[in-house]
């Protein structure tokens, strides 16, 4: 080689980061594994978007402590950690109430046409997006800043990618009972344009946790494990977006991730083609 191509190649090493898409049934240790990212020094954001993420990250920080006992070392350090819970908008039987009354009261044909007046409380979405300028932690109250000014020495954690897209459903149509396609496409260019500053604005580390969906696969047949998104259009252009796209399963008392399942759609740039990879983040520091 050159000098000048070992030049550009040491460059690249020293600025390259990862973004991560995991995802797999509910159970398969995706949002523990988030713990041994505290082991290779990284710092982590963890955004709790889903409703029992908070739980799964209790789980997870409880075996990390477990874990470290081996070493003497039990205290987290509170600038290596944060977490934030997006304002979620409340929901209460009335709502329910009002929906399904508006169901038997409209028409099928209403239902899709007639616009909610009411559409501007379903913020979820916004809050997530807000919530990426000023990382709050919830339990200090420390602001971390705004995400695009993170550097490769951070994570920035997110569970999950099916509540965004339920999000960004909701914060498009509101409580319409049906949406049109035309709103679909909205929706899913709404869901490309947050992965995409994700994975390519940040210079951060990215993971995002998903849930999988069982569908057609439309190139060759049969049946295929995606990402749960928003349509099919999305099925294989999301994964795009990841330098990995990990599928976790459990198998008997072992979580692993794969990378070549025979089923579920997977990519990898940093790790190795495998079925049996040990769900440890220091895999993708390997050679940093």
């Amino acid at each position: 080689m050159t000098e000048q191509t070992l030049d550009l190649l040491g460059h690249l090493d020293q600025t390259k980061n990862f973004k991560a898409l995991i995802y797999g049934e509910a159970g398969t240790g995706k949002t523990c594994s988030l713990r041994t990212l505290l082991n290779t020094g990284q710092k982590v954001r963890f955004l709790a978007a889903e409703n029992n993420a908070l739980s799964g990250i209790a789980a997870a920080l409880r075996l990390w402590q477990t874990e470290q006992k081996k070493t003497g070392k039990l205290d987290l350090d509170p600038e290596q950690f944060a977490v934030m819970i997006p304002t979620r908008p409340k929901r209460g039987i009335a709502d329910i109430i009002k929906n399904q009354t508006k169901f038997l009261d409209l028409a099928l044909d209403k239902q899709t046409t007639t616009a909610d007046p009411e559409r501007r409380k379903y913020t979820r979405y916004l809050e997530v997006l807000k919530s990426t300028s000023a990382f709050v932690d919830t339990t200090s109250g420390k602001n971390f800043g705004n995400v695009e000014d993170w550097g490769a020495d951070t994570t920035f954690a997110v569970d999950s990618l099916t509540i965004i897209c339920e999000a960004i459903v909701q914060g498009t149509v509101g409580g319409k009972l049906a949406t049109t396609q035309q709103e679909w496409g909205i929706m899913q260019k709404t869901v490309i344009e947050f992965m995409r500053f994700l994975t390519e604005d940040l210079r951060c580390n990215v993971v995002i946790l998903g849930h999988p969906t069982k569908e057609t696969d439309q190139l060759n047949g049969g049946q295929k494990i995606y990402p749960a998104n928003l349509g099919q259009a999305l099925n294989n252009l999301l994964p795009s977006y990841f330098t990995e796209v990990l599928y976790s399963y459990r198998r008997g008392k072992d979580f692993l991730w794969s990378t070549q399942h025979n089923q579920a759609v997977t990519r990898q740039t940093v790790l190795p083609l495998s079925n049996e990879l040990q769900q440890d983040f220091a895999q993708f520091f390997k050679g940093n």
